[in-house]
């Protein structure tokens, strides 16, 4: 099983159409799983996990062999003296 982080994005979708290619088993973490139907209708097993909930990434990632995550960039810069 492969774990895939931002299934309906664009480099996420991606890594997991090459793999559901070689015919390997893919696990897609999504926010809303209505948003990735399709996915599950190719044999995706979908899990709910937002990046920023550890339990919920413990869960999608318990029982992979591998895990794909690409974090989106900051859009912010560090605060260096804690302003923000």
């Amino acid at each position: 099983m492969f774990a895939i982080a931002g299934l309906t994005g664009n480099t996420g979708a991606a890594a997991a159409a090459a793999l559901l290619a070689d015919g390997l088993p893919v696990r897609g973490l999504v926010r809303d799983p209505a948003r990735a139907a399709d996915w599950a209708a190719r044999s995706v097993e979908l899990a709910t996990a937002d990046l920023a909930d550890v339990p919920a990434l413990t869960r999608a990632f318990t029982g992979v062999e591998a895990a794909y995550v690409m974090l989106p960039p900051a859009t912010q810069a560090p605060d260096p003296v804690g302003l923000y």
